[in-house]
This record gives structure tokens, sequence and C-alpha cells, in this order.
């Protein structure tokens, strides 16, 4: 498949671009910094780009056969006051993905992008009254926007909880459409390979069209 990715630099996007070469597909990694991706291969086009501007991600978009968001950001004391970088990005993505004749997008949240009373208390705790906090705020407003006003993109939302270096995980992966999975089930924290095998694998998938997805290792 052709993939368009978006955060390719990020933790999570260089584990996916890796993955998605290793699997044969051909994938234009979309950077602010092209000089930041080391990685080379004859399926990798590396193109400048910036999710404030529609106009510089269309035409990359074109003939590809789905977007893949991997991006990932953090407000500064300045801004957590009016953090909107997922909420403002994802309308530019869904903009160029309409002019390029694209309708198939995956791209990563977070556990409890809602607030929900089942969420476990490390993340009440830790999660909600820190920096992390405004950001699934604001990734719940982004996938409030797919929901209501982009039903015309085939989305999913991967919604993985603590994302950690460690190396691709054997054990098997609990996905549920829901906000968070029970602690009794899954563990905390996911490897980010895992994270972007799982990503990789809803394009051979149309079970979660249209969803948000929680995910977690298997205890």
């Amino acid at each position: 498949m052709k993939l368009f990715v978006l955060g390719a630099t990020g933790g999570c996007g260089k584990e996916l671009v890796k993955q998605a070469l290793e699997a044969g597909h051909q994938v234009t990694a979309v950077v602010r910094n092209p000089d930041k991706v080391k990685m080379r291969d004859d399926n990798l086009t590396i193109i400048k780009g910036d999710v404030s501007s529609e106009a510089s991600l269309a035409d990359g978009m074109k003939d590809q056969d789905a977007v893949i968001s991997c991006l990932g950001a953090m407000p500064t004391e300045d801004t957590k006051a009016k953090f909107t970088f997922f909420s403002d990005s994802i309308r530019v993505i869904v903009g160029a993905m309409r002019a390029a004749g694209v309708d198939r997008l995956v791209c990563i949240t977070a556990w409890c992008t809602v607030r929900v009373p089942e969420a476990p208390e490390r993340i009440k705790s830790f999660w909600y009254p820190s920096y992390v906090g405004v950001v699934t705020e604001d990734q719940g407003r982004m996938e409030k926007y797919l929901a209501e006003e982009a039903k015309d993109i085939r989305y999913t939302c991967v919604r993985p909880p603590e994302l950690n270096e460690e190396p691709l995980s054997g054990k098997p992966i609990i996905a549920k459409e829901a906000y968070c999975i029970d602690l009794n089930e899954g563990l905390i924290g996911i490897p980010r390979a895992n994270v972007a095998c799982f990503m990789l694998s809803m394009l051979t998938t149309t079970v979660w069209d249209w969803k948000g997805v929680a995910i977690a290792l298997q205890k």
C-alpha cells in the first residue's frame, strides 16, 4: 500500500515507518525538517510539510491509499490554557485528504480522551492534573471533530496507554471500543513498537472504521 505518514520523526512515527517498509509498503514521510530523517529506503519518500498548511500536505497525499498520523505535541506553560494542536491540525489533515481524494485515516490519540469514571486511578491522579491531561483533552476534541464533522473519512483513532521504548512484545493485544482498558485485564504501559504494529494492522480490516479503539498488552 501507499502510506502517507505524519509525525514520522517521533517515537511511534519512526517505528511505524520502519515496520511499514519491512512489510513492503511505499511510505511518504511528511516532516517539517527532512534533515532529521536518517532512514533511507527505495520505498521511502521524504517530503517537507506542515500540519498548519493544507496546501503543503494535499499534493503529497494524491494517489495514497491511507494517511497515518503519529503526531505528538506537548503544551508549554504559555500554551497549556489554550492548547489546540490536535483539534486544529486534524482539520488541516482532513481538508488535505478531501482535496487529494483519500478517505482512510489511522491516527494515534490516548486512553481517556474523555474523562470516564472507569479510568484507572493512575490516570485520574497523574494524567489529568498534568500536561498529559491538557493533551488528552485536546485529542478528545479531535476525536469529536472526526465523529461529527468528518463522516466521509474512514477514521480509526487508536488509544494506547503509557508509551515506552521496550522492544516489540509478543503478548496479545486487547482492543476494545472504549476509552481505556481495565487494569485487571491489561497493562498500563505499551511499547511504541506494538502501537505501530497495531496501527498498521488497521489497514487490512474494516472492524474499527469510524471508531476509537483502546488498546493494551494483555496481562
